[in-house]
C-alpha cells in the first residue's frame, strides 16, 4: 500500500533539503525523479540512512560522466586538430614534389625511344611460352581420357560380340 500523499510529499521537501545540505545545490527534476525510480526499485522508507549514500552517488556519477563527456569532447579536438595539420603539411609537400614529377614525366614522354625495352621483350616470349606449355598440357590432358573412353567402347562391342551367339550356330 503507497504511503498517503501528504507523506509522499512530505518526503519528498525532505529529500530536497537534504540533497541540497549534501551537495551544495538543489536537485534537478530528472535527479528527483531518479530518487523516486530508486525508492521504488528498493523499497526504502523516507527516514532510511541510504538516501544520503544513494545522494553522494548519484552526484558521483554525474560528475564522472560530465567528465567523461569533457574528455571526449577534448580528445575530439585534439584529433580533429591533428588530421588537419597532417592533411595541411600532405598538401604542402605534394604542392613542393609535385612540379619536379611533371618534370620527369614530362622528360620521359618527351625522349624518343632509340631502342626497344628488351625487358618487355623477354616477359612476352616467357609469357608466350607459358601460355604454350598450359596449352599442350591441357590437350593432353583431355586427350588421353578420350582415348581411354574410346578405347572401352570398342573394347565393350567386341565383348558383346563374343557372348552374343550367332544365329543359325550350335552352341
Amino acid at each position: 500500500m503507497p504511503p498517503p500523499l501528504h507523506e509522499m510529499q512530505d518526503f519528498r521537501t525532505r529529500r530536497v533539503v537534504s540533497f541540497t545540505r549534501l551537495l551544495g545545490r538543489p536537485p534537478s527534476d530528472r535527479e528527483l525523479r531518479e530518487l523516486d525510480r530508486v525508492r521504488d526499485a528498493l523499497d526504502l522508507r523516507d527516514n532510511d540512512a541510504l538516501w544520503l549514500i544513494i545522494m553522494a552517488l548519484q552526484h558521483f556519477r554525474q560528475d564522472m560522466e560530465a567528465s567523461v563527456a569533457a574528455t571526449l569532447g577534448n580528445l575530439k579536438q585534439v584529433a580533429d586538430a591533428t588530421a588537419q595539420a597532417a592533411m595541411e603539411n600532405a598538401r604542402r609537400e605534394f604542392q613542393r614534389d609535385f612540379p619536379q614529377v611533371l618534370k620527369d614525366v614530362a622528360r620521359t614522354v618527351a625522349a624518343p625511344a632509340v631502342e626497344p625495352d628488351s625487358r618487355r621483350w623477354q616477359l612476352r616470349f616467357i609469357g608466350v611460352g607459358v601460355a604454350a606449355t598450359l596449352l599442350a598440357l591441357a590437350l593432353f590432358g583431355l586427350s588421353w581420357p578420350a582415348y581411354d573412353l574410346g578405347w572401352r567402347a570398342g573394347y565393350r562391342v567386341a565383348w558383346n560380340q563374343v557372348q552374343t551367339p550367332k544365329s543359325g550356330t550350335c552352341p
